[in-house]
């Protein structure tokens, strides 16, 4: 069921790419509470991130679950569809736009694709629910100043902001397995790359897509229909395999 929500995101955004969902209610919520909870949330931009993160995540999944189970699981696919739309983005994998550069469309490639997607399929639409509400916390995020020269950047981060690391450490995983199926689609210098990133440690950022995908050019260059064709192939070989799984599920 997860699989054909996530295809019938996947087509309705390709086909009606004008279709879009506005979430102004986020920001009155997001006004509201820092403006109820402002004498503990402005001591720390951690319990701020948390405080507007956990409590609509957790009364939200208790909703959805209590109509899924009222209405059954035809109300659980139509709520997998819905999040999956709002979340997962495949329009700037088919985009015609040559303004935006390799950095920004790997950006959106791995925040907007292959991180929800790849949560979805494992932990359901609550984690795609949990992914959505980080992202538009980020959004809200004040822009982080430069690393101090004796400041660890993951403290840095998570100082300044929280939500931005946590989503930073959702697609380091998906990021990794991207690099991995680059090697179904002809990179095979990609393995390579992967080993080196896995075993120098925690590094985040999109220089390592980069450095596997495109390593002849620059995070500053364009974005060519080239580029974005091979992320489009990487896209079918994940839905290729969460179709094997499906087909497994179901005939064992």
């Amino acid at each position: 069921m997860t699989l054909i929500a996530l295809l019938c995101a996947i087509a309705l955004q390709y086909y009606c790419p004008a279709w879009r969902l506005s979430l102004k209610a986020w920001l009155r919520y997001h006004d509201w509470l820092i403006g109820a909870a402002r004498s503990f949330v402005d001591q720390s931009k951690l319990i701020r991130a948390v405080v507007l993160i956990v409590p609509l995540w957790f009364v939200v999944v208790i909703v959805l679950s209590i109509v899924q189970a009222i209405l059954g699981p035809m109300s659980g696919f139509l709520i997998t569809a819905l999040i999956a739309w709002c979340v997962i983005d495949v329009r700037v994998l088919f985009s015609k736009d040559s303004t935006s550069s390799i950095e920004q469309f790997l950006s959106d490639s791995v925040y907007a694709v292959f991180t929800p997607v790849f949560w979805l399929a494992i932990l359901g639409w609550p984690a795609l629910l949990l992914y959505l509400i980080i992202w538009r916390c980020h959004q809200q995020e004040d822009a982080m100043p430069e690393v101090g020269a004796d400041e660890d950047e993951m403290t840095h981060r998570l100082r300044h902001q929280p939500a931005g690391l946590f989503l930073a450490l959702l697609e380091w995983i998906p990021a990794r397995l991207m690099m991995l199926s680059a090697v179904v689609v002809g990179y095979l210098s990609a393995v390579r790359r992967l080993c080196s990133e896995v075993f120098k440690g925690l590094s985040l950022g999109v220089v390592p897509l980069q450095q596997c995908f495109y390593p002849e050019n620059q995070l500053s260059d364009k974005a060519t229909l080239e580029h974005r064709q091979v992320l489009v192939y990487v896209l079918a070989v994940w839905l290729a395999v969460m179709v094997v799984f499906f087909l497994g599920a179901i005939l064992g």
